[in-house]
């Protein structure tokens, strides 16, 4: 059988062209019938193939689903601070897991079109990337420059509890103040009249709270300042003003519609009297208490600053004196304090 140099056999043709013509060459069509020669069969040549490549070593095809998608700069930061947010349940980042999804939706939220999987790759590269400059930190003693390595670095890095040298004292004052204080014994408010539209209630007679022994002026000198100019107060506007009595229920057995109505009349303030005036008075008081409470809480918070500094100094003051510092230069920080 006759070969071709390429390894092929020679195209065999039914009907040779008898007079000495050159020979045309077959159509590509695979149609039996050829133009001007119904008789005539041509068998297609085979299909050719690609050459063999010439590097065997390149890297295979990467199939859609395992190419990595560009970030730019913005997705990046914004993938970052869902990291923070969900950086509980962030907890693998070789494995899928249902806080990639939050991730994915937070994207979509910005119009960033992800996919789960995307952002549990994305998380994992900038993992091991954060571990890469951290070690290479640790060696060389300099700071990274990678522009995302300190936001990682907020959301990976441990916490350290600040020592505290006055641990102790905190802790017994919070078992103190665990500890149930003793009640006080209030003193018996005297009985004052009490005046209703059906009635006139009187005070009962109870015991003297004073023992024989114990004279007036005595017990009036028990009593501080404070608590008699309070008591005296109360008495004068109890005095000046007796409150309605409270509204008996609606389906009570002595239910006097008469009676509830006037008490409605004088208990709930009248419509009229709301003015524009007195809002715009209570808007202005509103704004002055919380500039009072404003202006407290910096004071509050410059005080435990001052404690702080005071605690930290007798700290320092108790250290010196144990290595053997002579006394005068412990008056001089204490002139300092």
């Amino acid at each position: 059988m006759d070969v071709q140099p390429n390894g092929e056999p020679k195209k065999i043709y039914l009907n040779k062209p008898v007079e000495n013509k050159p020979e045309e060459k077959p159509a590509s069509s695979r149609s039996k019938e050829n133009k001007g020669q119904p008789d005539c069969v041509l068998i297609p040549p085979p299909r050719r193939r690609p050459p063999p490549p010439d590097n065997t070593d390149e890297e295979e095809n990467i199939t859609n689903h395992k190419k990595q998608r560009y970030w730019n700069s913005f997705e990046e930061m914004h993938i970052i601070e869902l990291w923070r947010r969900y950086k509980d349940e962030v907890t693998e980042f070789n494995k899928a897991l249902p806080v990639h999804r939050k991730i994915m939706v937070g994207m979509r939220q910005k119009g960033m079109i992800v996919t789960g999987q995307d952002c549990r790759r994305k998380l994992n590269t900038l993992n091991n990337r954060y571990k890469a400059e951290l070690e290479s930190q640790k060696l060389t003693g300099a700071k990274s420059e990678w522009r995302l390595f300190p936001l990682i670095h907020c959301i990976k890095s441990p916490k350290f509890k600040q020592f505290d040298p006055w641990h102790e004292t905190l802790v017994t004052r919070k078992l103190l103040e665990k500890i149930p204080k003793v009640p006080e014994q209030k003193q018996p408010a005297p009985a004052v009249l009490r005046q209703t539209s059906n009635a006139t209630h009187t005070p009962t007679n109870r015991q003297n709270p004073m023992t024989p022994n114990t004279a007036p002026s005595q017990l009036v000198a028990s009593i501080p300042l404070k608590s008699l100019a309070s008591g005296v107060g109360s008495l004068i506007a109890m005095d000046t003003y007796n409150p309605p009595a409270p509204l008996p229920p609606a389906r009570s057995a002595n239910h006097n519609p008469a009676h509830r109505k006037n008490v409605l009349k004088y208990s709930i303030p009248a419509i009229r009297s709301i003015t524009k005036k007195k809002l715009e008075q209570l808007k202005l008081e509103n704004v002055l208490l919380a500039q009072q409470r404003d202006d407290a809480l910096k004071s509050l918070r410059m005080a435990e600053r001052k404690q702080r500094m005071f605690e930290a100094i007798l700290h320092s003051l108790f250290v010196q004196a144990e290595k053997g510092i002579h006394g005068e230069n412990l008056e001089k920080l204490l002139t300092k304090c």
